[in-house]
């Protein structure tokens, strides 16, 4: 109801029985981390229905979303690393590249081989491109 307190003594009863017996802590040590550490793709409704199978009716619904919190914690503190990517913004008319490229390819000029590099700029925003050999 609402608008209406529990008694101390409401209070108590409640909390014996909240701790009485086995709790999630317990079983997530013994059952569920080492699924985890085995498969580490598995879902927080994965083991929910693990929980329904092994345990019926003990574990209500509602425990999902912690169970999924606990899974997602888990693989932040053990699960692999991500890739960090850091965007790049080029406007318009601001910034250009530029480079020299070392080629392979072997030219002669009647009979002598010809000694060059290309050099390629290149509009960040646009990408248009400008190319040069040179001696």
């Amino acid at each position: 109801m609402s608008g209406k307190y529990i008694s101390s003594q409401q209070e108590s009863i409640y909390m014996k029985e909240r701790n009485s017996g086995e709790t999630l802590a317990d079983i997530l040590e013994s059952d569920l981390l080492p699924l985890l550490r085995k498969e580490r793709v598995l879902l927080g409704l994965t083991l929910w229905e693990y929980f329904d199978d092994n345990y019926p009716e003990e574990y209500a619904y509602g425990l999902l979303r912690t169970l999924q919190r606990c899974v997602a914690n888990y693989k932040l503190e053990h699960g692999p690393s991500k890739d960090v990517i850091f965007r790049q913004l080029f406007p318009a008319g601001i910034q250009g590249m530029s480079d020299f490229t070392y080629p392979d390819t072997k030219i002669t000029i009647t009979g002598v081989k010809f000694k060059y590099i290309i050099y390629q700029f290149v509009l960040t925003h646009s990408h248009h491109k400008y190319a040069q050999i040179i001696q």
